[in-house]
């Protein structure tokens, strides 16, 4: 989605030769930040089921910190 919100701002704005590189840059980190995300995620799919981290507090943990009530 980042990816492509850059590449419609880029051509919304129809910028000239330096701004045409900046969004070539902003466009190469993005994909960038994406891949990383992707990696990252493939990463943590391949480890072995006692070596995945937790994805968050423990279910009695939110129970004694948050309020069942308004």
């Amino acid at each position: 989605m980042a990816l492509g919100l850059v590449f419609l701002i880029a051509a919304l704005h129809d910028a000239g030769r330096i701004g045409s590189r900046i969004y070539a840059t902003l466009l190469v980190l993005t994909a960038a930040a994406g891949v990383a995300v992707a990696w990252r995620h493939l990463w943590i799919q391949s480890l072995p089921a006692d070596k995945v981290p937790a994805c968050g507090a423990p279910l009695e943990q939110l129970i004694q910190v948050l309020p069942l009530r308004t």
